[in-house]
């Protein structure tokens, strides 16, 4: 029954088909091409380096690293002054609803997604009780935050997301993905530095930017490594690629799994693609893996996992709201209050995120990117944000 109610809002105001298109950015060409742009084989894509398992560790390693990533290596974390510069892009972020082996609509999908923040295995019984030994569930709280994906991982946003996109009257997921991969939407790009040769680097810092959408009548990337794609001036400082405001200063490799930083310890603002534009949000902690083929060439496959502040969260999914509710400010904040603001699924107190006795402020993000090799980045632009469709004002 929760689940119904705090969903009825946005069933609602989502009824009409062009107010879903305007918040989420879909023109109507999409509508009829999306699903067949989107259907790319990713696999058959990646040549002879592909798999289809969809965690970063390889399936013979520790059972622990499907939960969480491969711990920093032996060694001196500094530079070797010998190692390369790699730069991946995200083609397409999968973000729940959609399985990304199959490219097929899943309500479990975002059960696959993200790592184990805290330690526990929690259950939707435990959550009713009061007794997953995490924190205390908002009394608002719904399914979406209540239990844990497959092997334990935490994602109440991913559940939120396939949840709502599920019960919306267009796949938005599969329609994004087509226009990230078309090279239309706001993308992240990562340099790897001095990356070494062979399994093990306990230093391989990166750098993470954004991507600006291709302007129109521009040539779509063709993802085949020779793609150049220019940074949107809103992720560096002082405009310059040399300072990007998201840096991975602890970056290392483990057995060809590249990993942004310790887990759980260290906090970033975390740049997500959402509703035609990018916004951060405030993570207390958020980690990049990439399992890298031997060469580290390309990317095998990749797990994005965080652990945002609730009021960044609404503050990235505010203008979406906003243009749902068509400039309507009551009915955005019943969404916020309804289905975002009561599922904190995680306790303020990195690296555990466990206080048992605290009321839960943080909201579990698991994402799934599929990155491709391009070339590193040279320009910087002044991409600018989306329209505002509700710049003239809003309703009560």
């Amino acid at each position: 029954m929760k689940r119904v109610v705090a969903t009825a809002s946005l069933l609602a105001l989502c009824a009409a088909a062009a107010a879903c298109q305007v918040l989420f950015g879909i023109e109507e060409k999409h509508l009829a091409e999306g699903a067949i742009d989107a259907s790319v084989d990713s696999a058959s894509d990646a040549g002879t380096d592909a798999t289809s398992d969809s965690n970063v560790a390889d399936s013979d390693g520790p059972e622990s690293w499907v939960r969480r990533p491969p711990p920093r290596p032996q060694g001196d974390a500094a530079p070797s002054l010998s190692g390369k510069s790699v730069t991946f892009a995200v083609r397409g972020m999968y973000l729940g609803s959609i399985d990304p082996e199959t490219d097929e609509p899943s309500i479990e999908a975002w059960k696959r997604m993200g790592y184990d923040l805290d330690g526990k295995c929690t259950t939707q019984e435990e959550s009713s009780s009061g007794n997953t030994g995490v924190c205390t569930k908002r009394s608002a709280s719904g399914v979406v935050s209540q239990l844990d994906g497959e092997e334990c991982r935490d994602n109440a946003g991913g559940h939120i997301l396939s949840d709502a996109f599920n019960m919306l009257g267009i796949n938005y997921e599969k329609l994004t993905l087509a226009q990230s991969s078309s090279g239309e939407a706001f993308t992240l790009v990562l340099t790897i530095e001095d990356l070494d040769d062979g399994p093990d680097d306990a230093y391989a810092p990166g750098k993470l930017y954004v991507g600006a959408p291709r302007k129109t009548g521009e040539t779509p990337p063709l993802w085949d490594g020779m793609d150049r794609l220019r940074i949107d001036e809103r992720s560096v400082i002082d405009g310059g690629l040399e300072s990007p405001r998201v840096v991975f200063a602890k970056g290392y490799v483990k057995d060809d799994v590249w990993v942004s930083n310790d887990f759980g310890t260290s906090p970033e603002l975390l740049p997500l693609p959402l509703f035609g534009d990018f916004s951060y949000v405030e993570a207390r902690t958020a980690t990049i893996s990439l399992r890298l083929n031997e060469t580290h060439t390309r990317v095998l496959g990749s797990v994005l996992s965080a652990a945002a502040t609730i009021p960044s969260i609404e503050t990235a999914v505010w203008p979406g709201l906003l243009m749902l509710a068509q400039c309507s400010e009551g009915f955005a904040k019943t969404m916020l209050t309804q289905y975002v603001r009561p599922n904190a699924d995680l306790a303020d107190h990195p690296p555990e995120f466990v206080a048992p006795s605290e009321q839960c402020d943080l909201m579990s993000i698991g994402l799934q990117p599929e990155w491709k090799p391009v070339q590193p980045p040279d320009t910087v632009i002044p991409a600018g944000p989306a329209p505002v469709v509700c710049d003239a004002g809003v309703t009560d």
